[in-house]
């Protein structure tokens, strides 16, 4: 082989670049994967916490880095008002995360990757959207939106 990619440069130059494509390639599939990996996981607890009602456990998932008390009562109550509704499904969505740059007065306190749904069990199929974001490498957490400084 050796013998063979020697005398042609040229077409050793190539097998080189295309197997380093390749590589580059299915790291990057590798990683995308892992990150969807983790969104499921994160939608999984949060499914959980749902069903057995658990303030505590939503409030885990959260991330409250830059959190004042106010806003931290304010999401307890969302969380309260979630749990009337039976729920149907939660899953992490495939699109990207929605474009907050309209908001002026807040900030998210984690750069958002993903959005998980819970769609409930209604006639009308209400659903919520909880935005997600890297919490450090290998978590993932639910965002919040936090005063601007």
């Amino acid at each position: 082989m050796r013998r063979f990619l020697g005398s042609r440069p040229a077409l050793g130059r190539w097998a080189i670049g295309l197997l380093a494509l390749a590589l580059v390639a299915t790291g990057i599939l590798l990683w995308s994967r892992w990150q969807e990996s983790l969104r499921w996981k994160l939608a999984e607890e949060l499914r959980r916490a749902f069903a057995a009602r658990d303030v505590a456990a939503v409030e885990r998932l959260y991330d409250w880095t830059d959190v004042d008390a106010a806003t931290r009562a304010r999401v307890r109550q969302v969380i309260l008002q979630e749990f009337e509704l039976p729920v149907a499904t939660v899953l992490p969505l495939r699109s990207p995360p929605p474009d907050l740059s309209a908001l002026s007065d807040f900030r998210p306190n984690l750069p958002p990757i993903g959005v998980i749904r819970v769609i409930h069990d209604t006639p009308d199929r209400l659903s919520s959207d909880f935005l997600v974001g890297n919490a450090g490498f290998g978590e993932v957490r639910l965002v919040n939106l936090v005063p601007v400084k």
